[in-house]
């Protein structure tokens, strides 16, 4: 009789304790990753890509590459960029130059760089910088400029 009273009590035990885990499991805070909010709402527009080309000069040919870009620039103006820009590097450190090129879309960038004259432009700059590192970034929206 003792032992069918301990079974009793311990499945009755069982039963709160997974009860109580339950509850508590759906009352836990979700964790989720910075963007997944809006990976539904974003599925079907496309979302603007920036390179982010670092560039050094070489040792004293600050002005050649100058000219070149100038020579250049123009073709890198097509259909599927929308925005270009550089900077120069205000603390003279390394790298010293850096060039943005921002597209619609991944499809826009893919376009652009399968470009004949662009691939050449992109394997030419070896001769014009003593290095170059170039990344792609697409836009998020997790920093939002607050207006006052």
């Amino acid at each position: 009789m003792l032992h069918l009273k301990q079974k009793i009590f311990y499945i009755s035990i069982g039963a709160i304790l997974l009860a109580v885990f339950q509850v508590g499991f759906h009352l836990l805070p979700r964790f989720a990753f910075a963007d997944s909010h809006q990976a539904h709402e974003t599925a079907n527009k496309p979302q603007p890509v920036k390179t982010l080309n670092f560039i050094n000069y070489p040792l004293g040919g600050k002005s050649e590459y100058l000219e070149w870009v100038k020579e250049i620039g123009p073709s890198l103006v097509t259909e599927e960029v929308a925005r270009v820009r550089s900077y120069d590097n205000f603390e003279g450190t390394n790298p010293h130059r850096l060039v943005e090129i921002e597209f619609n879309s991944i499809e826009d960038m893919q376009k652009f760089q399968r470009r004949s004259e662009i691939q050449a432009l992109l394997q030419d700059m070896s001769n014009h910088t003593s290095s170059s590192e170039a990344y792609t970034f697409i836009q998020r929206s997790d920093y939002v400029k607050l207006s006052p």
